[in-house]
């Protein structure tokens, strides 16, 4: 490592590290308004490879600018390291990790993009859909950091979003992450029946409404879903 912070102006000296994330245009462009105004010289940081580890956008920065890039050594810091700081920095957002896990060739982060791609749904939605676990439980949200992201049923994810979508003309909230969280737990129940729920809901629609909870939501496709359903025939989803 070196214990000093070194000065070029050759750009070219400076290699990327597959699976960093995305250089973006606009954060570029807001680090070249600030250098231009107060330049604080804030040093890359690079390994024994000269792969730019930290600082990629700084860099970009200051080479449209014309400007001396000052840098710092450290032998043997790879991506890993970096997604680690950037993680408890919250420098990096999840579509960083993503496109960076994507990169390496990561087979279940290229079956969540496409999920994604495809039903549009938010991120925590996907992941819980997925992952088959909520989103927060076993950390998943670190997990998806760390590289540890895997879809347990892919069948039974794009079962549950096709689904969901069936209910789009009956309510424009579908996507909502509570409705989403909700719905999944009412199609783990045995005795549902989407099809009924469907039906029913073609001509109660105006009973189902943005909520703020989970339970919230449960208790009203529990009353929708029961609608003339006999005491003894009705299932409770809360």
């Amino acid at each position: 490592m070196s214990d000093k912070i070194l000065k070029t102006s050759n750009y070219n000296l400076f290699n990327k590290v597959d699976g960093n994330r995305l250089v973006s245009e606009s954060h570029v462009k807001k680090l070249k308004a600030s250098i231009s105004t107060i330049d604080l010289k804030i040093p890359i940081v690079v390994n024994d490879k000269m792969q730019v580890v930290d600082g990629q956008h700084r860099l970009q920065a200051r080479k449209e600018l014309g400007l001396p890039v000052f840098y710092i050594v450290i032998n043997g810091l790879g991506l890993r390291e970096t997604q680690r700081v950037n993680s408890a920095a919250k420098n990096w957002n999840d579509k960083d990790f993503l496109d960076s896990f994507v990169q390496q060739n990561y087979a279940h982060y290229k079956t969540y993009k496409k999920f994604r791609e495809t039903y549009q749904f938010g991120h925590q939605e996907t992941v819980l859909l997925l992952s088959g676990s909520y989103y927060g439980g076993k950390n998943s949200a670190q997990e998806f950091k760390d590289g540890d992201f895997s879809v347990s049923n892919l069948e039974l994810a794009t079962d549950y979003a096709e689904k969901i979508y069936q209910i789009q003309p009956y309510y424009k909230g579908f996507k909502r992450r509570s409705f989403i969280f909700s719905m999944i737990k009412v199609f783990k129940h045995d005795q549902y029946n989407h099809d009924e729920f469907i039906a029913k809901l073609s001509y109660q629609s105006s009973k189902l409404v943005d909520c703020t909870s989970v339970d919230q939501y449960l208790r009203l496709i529990d009353d929708i879903y029961n609608f003339k359903r006999k005491p003894e025939d009705k299932i409770r989803f809360f």
